[in-house]
């Protein structure tokens, strides 16, 4: 776009040169775009942090009762509780709770059996196991616990 000045002197023809209307609103569109799409893949993200931090807590917690059961000399034990909201409770000595986390809505229940840490050794006294569905990336988080200890095998698949 080119406008005339017809008010300078010694200048028989002066330009300005500028952008036109759809080109800048084309570079908004373009702008907002790069600013509407990482908003879009945060929530994702976000749901994905939930499941993993969820997952860390619970190996965590496991981690902290088998090493209570082993100091204290008493046995622990962890438990799954449908309702109200999914959680899943860490009991200390003579049945005190130790703490307590909420299983995120991404993940489906599907084996939660209580586990029990005898005293003195942290053992587990069976083979249990423990299975999460991820429905939105379609994956099944196991925690296998082993024959003859506290120590579990994670596996997902």
């Amino acid at each position: 776009m080119r406008f005339m000045s017809k008010g300078t002197k010694g200048c028989r023809r002066c330009s300005f040169a500028g952008f036109t209307l759809i080109e800048s609103l084309l570079v908004l569109m373009v702008s907002s775009m790069f600013l509407f799409f990482p908003v879009v893949a945060i929530e994702y993200y976000q749901r994905s942090a939930e499941v993993l931090g969820f997952c860390a807590r619970l190996e965590k917690g496991l981690y902290t009762i088998q090493q209570s059961a082993i100091i204290d000399n008493t046995q622990t034990r962890a438990v799954y509780q449908a309702a109200p909201t999914p959680t899943v409770s860490f009991y200390g000595a003579a049945t005190e709770l130790v703490t307590k986390i909420e299983v995120p809505p991404q993940l489906a229940m599907q084996a939660f059996p209580d586990i029990l840490f005898s005293s003195q050794s942290g053992n587990n006294s069976s083979l249990r196991r423990i299975v999460f569905y991820w429905q939105e990336k379609k994956q099944t988080i196991s925690y296998k616990f082993l024959f003859g200890s506290g120590r579990y095998e994670k596996i997902v698949e």
